[in-house]
């Protein structure tokens, strides 16, 4: 019961709502799903977390399911506004919390330095 704090609480609500977004969606019943990722966007934005940019990553994919079910639907302004907002909202969040840390930098050095292994055949060195 300590664990199921209120930011954990809304985490796995908006987890819930997602897996009932995509059930909708699956189920070919769109304005429903559309419904539902609205819901789990709000949601997401309203939480209070440290780790800021998992929030944004979370948004920004239920942002593009939410364009991607307007343009569906055939109301392209809706998408629009929806990206606008998103994009709006999130532009001050542009990369992670410790950057130094990231592990996009770790695989490029671990990429470079297999290509200069001497287990590597000669002819491809």
């Amino acid at each position: 019961k300590d664990t199921l704090n209120r930011p954990n609480y809304q985490l796995l609500q908006a987890r819930h709502l997602i897996k009932v977004s995509f059930f909708h969606e699956v189920r070919k019943d769109i304005p429903t799903a559309l419904k539902h990722y609205n819901m789990t966007y709000s949601q997401l934005l309203e939480t209070k977390v440290s780790n800021k940019h998992q929030i944004k990553v979370l948004c920004g994919f239920i942002n593009f399911k939410i364009c991607q079910l307007s343009f569906r639907t055939g109301a392209p302004l809706d998408a629009i506004a929806q990206f606008d907002r998103h994009i709006r909202q999130f532009k001050e969040h542009t990369e992670p919390p410790d950057s130094s840390s990231n592990t996009d930098s770790g695989s490029v050095t671990s990429f470079s330095s297999l290509e200069t292994s001497s287990t590597m055949p000669s002819r491809l060195v």
